[in-house]
């Protein structure tokens, strides 16, 4: 069995004040059908339990959720930024930065993409419609998939080989991307305006941030990119 760590998203509910901590199902369900069993990590876990999943887990997946603080990356707050809970982007952060030291493979979407970016040094653009003619974002999470967005995936790029794809169109939600890239990495595939939709180590291990909610797509495009991140961590 290959456990892959996911840090459980954290939310507040409109109608509590009490926080989620949850995963939803379209991330379940595509490291499941690709052989992989999902490893949940809360901020509510200690240090020694976390440190304990870590070292089970064969890989890492940043999922979707919302904005991370901009202190992490040395900017102050935009009005349209909205942060939630800081102590999951601590964590998330760590995370990170210690799967590409160790060379685990790691898999971020949509926010996980942003936070493989800031932990290694890069930065965000915190209101995309401020720099680009283009706004990505819809209302909620149900609501993916009513804004397409066509890319065009760089040749030769890793995330090119394996879905062996020039252009695609993609689900996106959100409003927030990479503006300058951390270190090692490259840029794997822009929107028609320019907007960064994917990103990738530079090294032989699988770093990949996919901007996109690919969770939340049949499509090639999808299904290469889990297929290709389950072969890394098994």
């Amino acid at each position: 069995m290959k456990f892959v760590l996911i840090p459980i998203s954290v939310g507040v509910p409109d109608i509590i004040t009490s926080q989620m901590h949850i995963i939803r199902r379209t991330y379940f369900t595509k490291l499941t059908n690709n052989g992989l069993t999902p490893l949940l990590v809360s901020t509510l876990h200690s240090k020694e339990e976390i440190d304990y999943f870590y070292r089970l887990a064969s890989g890492l997946l940043l999922m979707g959720g919302t904005d991370i603080n901009p202190k992490l990356y040395g900017q102050k707050q935009h009005r349209k930024t909205k942060v939630i809970k800081q102590s999951l982007g601590i964590l998330e952060f760590k995370l990170a930065k210690r799967a590409v030291k160790d060379k685990k493979p790691i898999l971020g979407i949509c926010r996980g993409c942003q936070m493989i970016n800031v932990a290694l040094g890069g930065t965000l653009i915190q209101h995309v419609p401020d720099k680009y003619n283009e706004n990505h974002e819809v209302e909620n999470y149900e609501h993916l998939g009513e804004v397409k967005t066509k890319v065009t995936v760089i040749k030769n790029s890793r995330l090119c080989n394996l879905t062996t794809l020039s252009k695609t169109v993609v689900n996106c939600g959100h409003h927030q991307s990479v503006d300058k890239l951390g270190t090692g990495l490259r840029v794997s595939a822009l929107s028609q305006e320019g907007v960064v939709e994917a990103i990738e180590g530079a090294g032989e291990s699988f770093v990949m941030g996919i901007q996109s909610h690919i969770e939340t797509q049949n499509s090639k495009f999808s299904n290469n990119i889990f297929k290709a991140f389950a072969k890394a961590a098994i």
